[in-house]
């Protein structure tokens, strides 16, 4: 099947898979399908920025069951994978998300979905470093989301695993985020691990995070985050007579 108006949403950090070695997973949306849409495993090479439009060939993957999930039908040099036109606004995208909102992981669990959006707040998310999993210390939760994977990038120069605390409106989580470029900042600054909440924005007050959510595929209930938008409240008009004094 070919899709002429797959949206890139993010991707994750390169993982070590077992079964297609290191690879890429990349999320993004059809609005002429109105669907999200997983591409799975995705070269290191195919460089897909956040909000380009791309062509793809893509095909059912019969190793995942989910309905998202879609894989490349060749994974030559360009594996097939064609960029139109220019990067679709964030404006545009936010105005996507916000169609397509969920108001709870469990919400997504109950409805089967394996990709949603969360938006909350700036102020009720908090960021969490932990250290990564090394042949000296064991996180039994990180072993939980990365059994079936070596992770490997990074290892030597990022020491630590960003994660998003919050609240929805079922109840509190602490997910870790795997978007590529916040590996990529701790890749850069392994001294200055504690300013990537700066970097990404989600200290900004006055601001709200969409949260674009994954499961895995081998635990259905446990969730990451693949990609986030951070976007300015707009401030409510002022009326008429709002400056008047009593």
């Amino acid at each position: 099947m070919r899709i002429d108006d797959w949206c890139c949403l993010g991707r994750t950090v390169p993982e070590e898979s077992k079964k297609y070695g290191l690879k890429v997973c990349s999320v993004g949306y059809s609005a002429e399908l109105k669907a999200f849409m997983r591409v799975y495993p995705l070269p290191l090479e195919c460089d897909i920025k956040q909000r380009t439009i791309c062509q793809l060939e893509l095909a059912r993957n019969p190793s995942d069951s989910r309905d998202e999930s879609w894989k490349l039908t060749r994974e030559s040099e360009d594996a097939g994978i064609v960029e139109v036109g220019t990067p679709r606004e964030k404006e545009d995208v936010v105005v996507w998300l916000e169609k397509h909102l969920s108001p709870s992981i469990a919400d997504l669990n109950d409805r089967r979905r394996s990709i949603g959006v969360l938006k909350l707040p700036t102020e009720a998310l908090e960021g969490i470093l932990r250290q990564r999993k090394t042949p000296d210390v064991s996180d039994p939760e990180q072993q939980l989301f990365f059994e079936d994977i070596d992770e490997n990038f990074g290892q030597g120069t990022i020491s630590v695993a960003p994660y998003l605390e919050f609240r929805d409106a079922a109840g509190p989580h602490c997910i870790q985020l795997r978007e590529w470029g916040c590996y990529e900042f701790l890749r850069k600054n392994p001294t200055k691990t504690d300013q990537l909440w700066s970097a990404m924005r989600i200290d900004k007050a006055d601001s709200d995070v969409y949260l674009v959510v994954g499961n895995m595929s081998n635990h259905r209930k446990v969730w990451l985050v693949i990609s986030y938008f951070v976007q300015v409240r707009s401030k409510p008009e002022k009326g008429l007579f709002d400056d008047e004094p009593d």
